[in-house]
């Protein structure tokens, strides 16, 4: 996966080391009011531990829960799962859309996207999303493109970066690719 930083990072770290120093101080006093003896043991690394299993939570799972957006503490969406839908290039021959099949892989602060088409696979490897240009939110990612044996000769693997606006449950927008294949075109998907 590849990770990005989140736009109010320092919002969610600041709330999880209060929840974290929160929980220690709770579990120290309970432990002293059972008379726990070794409780020097618990605190050098009560604190970042908890920190980093509340950190995990919030980065695998809790990021995704609607509440937060709502307050404006999450402010990237959600683009977990399975896409479809094509692309069209400029350059391409039969002047048909490609079918192409995506899946998302996200955490609050990775990403990995993989773009599957009947000649080749294409997989993130470094992305970011724009919240604050527009009303919608943009991911932005760069990618290698590496065909499949049955490929036609003249696809070779190549470098390439998208730009795909979020709206609701579609993603749709322009792509380029590098040196070699130098192609252009838009791509549109829909969330299945």
């Amino acid at each position: 996966m590849n990770s990005f930083v989140p736009n109010n990072r320092w919002r969610v770290v600041g709330a999880l080391l209060v929840a974290s120093i929160t929980l220690v101080g709770a579990i120290n006093h309970g432990l002293s009011s059972i008379d726990f003896e070794f409780q020097w043991i618990v605190n050098p690394f009560s604190v970042a531990g908890i920190f980093g299993l509340l950190y995990y939570l919030f980065d695998r799972f809790i990021w995704k829960c609607r509440l937060l957006r709502r307050l404006d503490i999450v402010t990237i969406p959600d683009l977990n799962g399975m896409w479809i839908g094509e692309i069209e290039s400029l350059d391409y021959q039969s002047g048909k859309p490609l079918q192409v099949s995506v899946i998302i892989s996200q955490w609050w602060s990775k990403i990995l996207v993989e773009l599957k088409t009947e000649e080749s696979i294409s997989k993130s490897v470094a992305a970011s999303f724009l919240t604050s240009c527009s009303s919608s939110p943009e991911l932005v990612y760069a990618y290698v493109n590496e065909p499949k044996p049955n490929a036609q000769q003249s696809m070779e693997m190549h470098k390439g970066t998208a730009r795909l606006v979020f709206t609701g449950q579609s993603l749709e927008g322009d792509y380029y690719t590098g040196r070699g294949r130098r192609t252009i075109g838009s791509i549109r998907l829909t969330r299945t």
